[in-house]
């Protein structure tokens, strides 16, 4: 099945395939606000893969972009997700399908965007503020702990979302177009994603809905720990320095003291991991461009030093 420049296809079992014409990224970047989850993903490090009802657009992965018209298709859908209810002689239950398919699908499944965009000033504006961060991740490097199976595949943007017939396709071509289309008004965050598969495909747990009636302390938590060397460099706003006391020492070095803990905290990962850094510096109105920079953390205190 064809959407725009995209083709879904079916390939081996539970794993859907997103055909393009278009190279993919050699690596992506994540933005993040400054808050103590963020630092606490990066400096583990984990990827936190959400579920698909916490993503900020009300229409992302859509539950009604699917319509189950055929009962026996219907049937294989809560089978899938684990609940072997026998919907045929159950009108109500059949009518639940869409709910319980997009819904409880992605207790197994776990969402994890991305862009190719690290110096959007929108894409900064909406997700990392002034004094968050983006940090650049090499795919290829990226291996989970867990062992668990991950997708990467582009956001399919479209002016109309056709609803479509599951009959007329197949169930996991159908959950490839509903975890990948979007409203052509979120094209300029260039998207790309990486679905998670949770081992053996237990659930995992979902905050902000149904704790009491589905979350339990065997489910996995969604955080699938990385190793360090996916992580290829960080990039900064000026705004992330120069909220702090700072001074120039000598015309090119800036001592700066942070005194932000979770700044802190982000900055020793980098240099003890010898990461690299670079910051988005103002080059006129308008204009930004990608600057290099080393820095050093005094043995003792909240002292640090910068220069390009």
């Amino acid at each position: 099945m064809r959407i725009g420049k995209i083709t879904y296809k079916t390939w081996e079992d539970r794993i859907f395939l997103i055909d393009y014409d278009f190279q993919t990224p050699l690596t992506f970047y994540k933005f993040y606000a400054l808050s103590e989850n963020s630092v606490d993903a990066i400096t583990t490090p984990y990827l936190y893969a959400t579920h698909s009802s916490l993503l900020n657009d009300t229409f992302d992965c859509y539950k009604d972009i699917i319509e189950f018209d055929d009962k026996e298709i219907a049937q294989k859908a809560w089978n899938l997700i684990g609940k072997g209810n026998d919907i045929r002689g159950n009108p109500e239950l059949f009518n639940e399908t869409p709910w319980a398919f997009s819904m409880l699908m992605f207790r197994k499944l776990g969402v994890f965007s991305m862009t190719s965009r690290p110096t959007d000033e929108l894409m900064w504006a909406h997700y990392a503020g002034k004094e968050g961060f983006c940090v650049e991740l090499d795919i290829s490097k990226l291996r989970f702990q867990d062992k668990c199976r991950f997708f990467v595949y582009p956001i399919n943007y479209q002016k109309k979302i056709e609803r479509f017939k599951v009959s007329e396709t197949d169930l996991f071509i159908a959950l490839a177009i509903q975890c990948s289309v979007k409203r052509a008004m979120w094209k300029y965050e260039k998207e790309w994603r990486l679905l998670v598969q949770c081992p053996d495909w237990h659930d995992m747990k979902t905050v902000g809905w149904g704790e009491s009636r589905f979350n339990n302390e065997t489910e996995h938590n969604r955080k699938y720990k990385y190793s360090v060397n996916a992580i290829k460099r960080f990039v900064f706003r000026q705004d992330f320095f120069e909220t702090e006391e700072r001074e120039l020492m000598d015309g090119r070095v800036w001592k700066i003291f942070i005194n932000n803990v979770r700044k802190q905290k982000l900055l020793d990962f980098i240099i003890s991991n010898h990461i690299p850094v670079y910051i988005q510096c103002i080059l006129s109105y308008g204009e930004y461009k990608l600057r290099k920079i080393r820095m050093i953390k005094n043995i003792c205190g909240n002292e640090y030093r910068i220069w390009e």
